[in-house]
């Protein structure tokens, strides 16, 4: 009877440290949410615009529209607008509003003007991914005017699953058709200047 119940414990000791194994094929994988994002920024030619500065305010106007904007950095030369300029912040323009705020999507955008040119610079993050995009143009720019004299873009997609690429850096074609990616719409943000944020 003693060696049966030493037999008896040592089985039962067993089972306590090597608990049961179940099939791995039992279990569903969980299924994991691919993140898609784009993030762009574009400048936008056109016609000279007016433009102002008072401190660290730029107010900028054109058609009856107008727009201020404050500035963030300093830069050399002999024109008051020259530097960086943040532009007010954006928001989604496509995927699920839900989608966007789930994931904390945050649209920043700057413009750094100097002499002859201008620079857009977006910043699009979220809980995930930070990632930028920026857009040169040559520019002409007096005491009180700004134009951009061409249309450039640059995007920039990133996914969860394949990572980070361009897919457009180029002038502009406004005839041209953009690639499109297959599936469910990536959130998206972007900035464009003069005016626009998209």
């Amino acid at each position: 009877m003693k060696r049966h119940l030493v037999l008896a414990f040592g089985v039962l000791s067993s089972l306590i440290a090597f608990p049961a194994c179940s099939s791995d094929d039992d279990e569903k994988p969980a299924v994991v949410e691919e993140l898609r994002m784009n993030c762009s920024a574009e400048t936008v030619a056109g016609p000279a615009i007016d433009y102002t500065v008072s401190g660290n305010t730029l107010t900028i106007s054109a058609n009856g529209q107008s727009s201020q904007i404050t500035r963030s950095g300093s830069a050399s030369g002999d024109k008051p607008i020259y530097g960086t300029w943040q532009l007010p912040p954006a928001t989604a323009t496509s995927g699920d509003p839900a989608y966007a705020a789930k994931h904390q999507l945050r649209v920043t955008g700057n413009i750094r003007i100097e002499p002859n040119r201008v620079t857009v610079t977006t910043n699009c993050t979220t809980l995930e991914h930070v990632m930028s995009a920026s857009a040169t143009s040559p520019a002409t720019i007096t005491d009180t005017t700004l134009q951009v004299l061409e249309a450039h873009k640059e995007e920039k997609y990133w996914s969860s699953r394949t990572g980070e690429s361009t897919l457009t850096k180029k002038s502009i074609d406004t005839l041209a058709v953009e690639p499109q990616l297959e599936g469910d719409e990536p959130l998206s943000g972007g900035v464009a200047f003069p005016f626009a944020a998209y």
